[in-house]
């Protein structure tokens, strides 16, 4: 089964009967080093929804520091889609998921703990997001996942060099 697609196909493709009445579930990040935090966030996003659908950050929106992403957005999006868990890998090509959830419109968008406190998220992005996501009449759920940090990981073992 074919797992990555655009906004607008993947769109066409939950528009199909088949997809009546399931609950649509999104999960968005940058997904730079897939890790156990990331499979136990899906994971845990699974058992509320019955599509799960991962928006990953384009290349170009990720702002974690230098030599950032490690990975390009094609070798991200493949490993998000080797996943079982995950239905559906689309790419963000936006500084952060308001448009994702206004085409997609999911019954629920998955953050994990570290987002819980709003008022810390010094972008403002998550709750512009949480804004768009009730709109439609979706919720946010908070995983309560392990945290783990790729940025940390990354910045440990590979002292931030650009893999190849």
């Amino acid at each position: 089964m074919k797992k990555i697609f655009s906004t607008d196909n993947l769109r066409i493709e939950l528009n199909k009967s088949k997809y009546d009445k399931k609950v649509i579930g999104l999960c968005h990040g940058v997904f730079d080093l897939l890790h156990l935090g990331h499979i136990k966030h899906f994971e845990e996003a699974k058992k509320n929804c019955d599509i799960l659908v991962i928006s990953l950050t384009s290349d170009k929106f990720v702002f974690k520091g230098p030599d950032r992403p490690k990975f390009d957005q094609n070798e991200r999006m493949e490993a998000l889609a080797a996943l079982q868990v995950v239905d559906f890998v689309i790419l963000s090509d936006f500084i952060s998921a308001e448009k994702n959830i206004a085409q997609i419109k999911p019954k629920y968008y998955f953050k994990g703990p570290d987002y819980k406190k709003n008022s810390e998220d010094i972008t403002g992005k998550i709750i512009k997001e949480i804004k768009i996501l009730k709109k439609f009449g979706g919720s946010i759920i908070y995983t309560s996942s392990k945290n783990y940090s790729s940025t940390k990981i990354l910045n440990h073992y590979y002292n931030s060099k650009k893999s190849k």
